[in-house]
């Protein structure tokens, strides 16, 4: 038996429209997004290769290509920026941040990357990989360091990866940088999606009368 379920449909509404559609697609329509997304939570979550992912997911070559297009062209960061913005315009988000970082042992895998300068086969990715690909060498091995800033409820509002042996102080600059860049962008939007009111005559005629001015009837009747 397999645990379903991780997206709730409060969620799913929100990341739903951040998902690549089906529209001017040629071939076979994309699998349910929503059955992979819960697929590859699964396999983060257990840490099972992706060969042994259950049959009711489906293929799981199917499986690791839509997670390994999405890294590359955008999706999942697009995903990130579309709950923020909705959290953010919902009030949900306190824009107190804290920074901290954690450092990841990089698969055994990563000892073939090409080295600094090499750009190796070419790559259609639109997310740009930095020259080391925030691999590194610490006491640990290869390791990369994922560099956070959270909100006051511990909500990720900004990511950055480095290589392992890089230092926190140097990557804030950066990181701040990136959170005014977020800060500017999420007011942009929430301008947009939720343009302020002009006042009703209504309202302005009685506001006023409360402050002893004269309204524009008033006047034109003196």
């Amino acid at each position: 038996m397999i645990r379903t379920g991780v997206i709730s449909d409060e969620l799913w509404e929100v990341i739903e429209p951040a998902l690549p559609s089906d529209k001017g697609r040629r071939g076979r329509r994309w699998r349910d997004h929503r059955q992979v997304l819960e697929a590859i939570a699964w396999r983060f979550r257990t840490g099972a290769p992706w060969r042994d992912a259950p049959t009711e997911f489906g293929p799981w070559q199917t499986l690791w290509k839509r997670h390994r297009r999405w890294s590359g062209d955008g999706t999942y960061q697009a995903i990130f920026d579309h709950v923020l913005a909705s959290q953010d315009a919902a009030g949900k988000l306190g824009w107190l941040v804290s920074a901290d970082s954690t450092i990841v042992r990089a698969h055994q895998h990563s000892a073939g990357a090409p080295a600094a300068g090499r750009t190796g086969a070419g790559s259609n990715d639109k997310i740009r990989e930095p020259a080391d690909h925030a691999i590194g060498r610490s006491w640990g091995g290869l390791t990369t360091k994922v560099h956070a800033l959270a909100d006051a409820g511990i909500r990720p509002v900004a990511l950055l990866l480095s290589a392992g042996q890089a230092g926190d102080n140097p990557r804030l600059a950066p990181h701040i940088a990136l959170y005014g860049l977020l800060s500017l962008l999420l007011l942009i939007f929430s301008i947009l999606a939720f343009p302020p009111q002009r006042p009703s005559s209504t309202y302005s005629a009685a506001t006023s009368r409360l402050r002893g001015r004269p309204t524009a009837a008033a006047r034109r009747a003196g």
